[in-house]
């Protein structure tokens, strides 16, 4: 294997990472995955700037309506716009939303776009989560 397609699964491993710790509700691993000086445009639109915010933001919404929800990634794609800085697209499934009854919710679907910066190691820098109508975009 050469070192591109090594960077291409460790940038695919950040993602399955993502899926990972939003599966337990932990904001804090997840925040790990970014710079300290990163930025994240949620699906709502906010925007959060920095790892403090990233922590706040995830464990608030873990803790209230993402409290019971799985992500899953089914398809991630990378493109290098230098060796050590690369945008990934990850299409995203979400199970597990209620209605504030308690009723179920049918799974969303959505795209994430990140870049991931290496400095010594990958990281994300900034990302953006946007929420399509069907499991295609």
């Amino acid at each position: 294997m050469n070192n591109h397609e090594q960077n291409i699964l460790e940038i695919k491993a950040i993602m399955q990472s993502f899926a990972d710790a939003w599966n337990v509700y932990d904001a804090m691993q997840l925040a790990e995955l970014f710079t300290e000086d990163a930025d994240f445009i949620n699906v709502a639109g906010q925007w959060w700037k920095g790892r403090t915010e990233l922590v706040q933001g995830h464990a608030n919404a873990f803790s209230n309506h993402l409290k019971n929800t799985q992500m899953h990634f089914p398809d991630t794609t990378v493109k290098f716009l230098k060796p050590d800085l690369a945008i990934c697209h990850s299409t995203w499934e979400m199970s597990g939303l209620t209605r504030p009854d308690g009723t179920s919710l049918p799974t969303k679907y959505g795209v994430l776009s990140a870049i991931a910066q290496q400095d010594g190691q990958w990281q994300l820098v900034a990302v953006h989560n946007t929420e399509t109508l069907s499991r295609n975009g």
